[in-house]
């Protein structure tokens, strides 16, 4: 990779997976950066085979093993696919104990929990309900048709959001009653009852979150160190 230019840079399936290509055809290098659980740094040669990586594992439900000398495999990375009844009945077996809906749901597919709560929420389905093999088949056609409503909107986002949100959580303290929780492209039906604030873009709500979000630590923790010192005092008078 020394002397290769970077030529290319692409997601791979729908996973937060990004392939870097550096030279061409036969000669192209390819460095895998996954950025999900606790990252990953693949180097792979034009064929795609493991030549060099960060951290080798084994992926013990697949049986695949990311190592020197083997093949990446793409076969395991999230693809958009349709939710049809098909795929959502093959996985009820797979339902674990105390497991929620929307948890379960976003094993299969990836348009992110939030995304999938507002459109379980729409149809009047509960999101956080704890599911098994028997409670979930009652739902199934609301689930299914949730899905294909979180598959459109999924499908249809554009590569520049036009606006973004900042949703805010009630706190209990002297400075402030509420703080900055999470940050999403629209206000999903599971937040509207909360405090919001919107943004031109949902770059800058990221960047107002990010940045904010340091002094905000700073602060409760100040907090925090101010309700100990109070508290300790009240003790003493007493």
């Amino acid at each position: 990779m020394k002397n290769k230019r970077l030529t290319s840079v692409s997601q791979i399936g729908c996973d937060r997976i990004v392939d870097l290509k550096f030279g061409n055809e036969e000669f192209a290098s390819h460095l895998i950066v996954e950025l999900y659980d606790k990252g990953n740094i693949c180097l792979c040669d034009g064929q795609y085979m493991i030549t060099a990586i960060l951290r080798t594992r084994q992926d013990e439900k697949e049986d695949i093993r990311y190592a020197v000398g083997h093949f990446y495999p793409f076969e395991v990375c999230q693809t958009l696919t349709s939710p049809s009844l098909e795929i959502i009945r093959s996985n009820i077996n797979d339902i674990k104990p105390n497991t929620q809906l929307k948890r379960w749901l976003n094993y299969m597919f990836p348009y992110s929990i939030p995304l999938i709560e507002h459109c379980l929420r729409q149809n009047g389905l509960d999101a956080n309900k704890k599911i098994n093999e028997s409670n979930v088949l009652d739902d199934l056609p609301k689930v299914q048709k949730s899905m294909e409503v979180a598959h459109s909107k999924f499908s249809s986002l554009p590569l520049t959001l036009e606006s973004g949100y900042i949703v805010f959580k009630k706190v209990q303290s002297s400075a402030t009653d509420s703080m900055m929780d999470e940050f999403h492209p629209i206000v999903f039906n599971q937040f509207t009852s909360m405090e919001s604030k919107e943004f031109p873009s949902y770059n800058d709500a990221i960047d107002v979150f990010f940045y904010e979000q340091e002094t905000q630590k700073i602060e409760m923790k100040s907090l925090q160190q101010e309700k100990k010192c109070n508290e300790k005092v009240g003790q003493h008078k007493n």
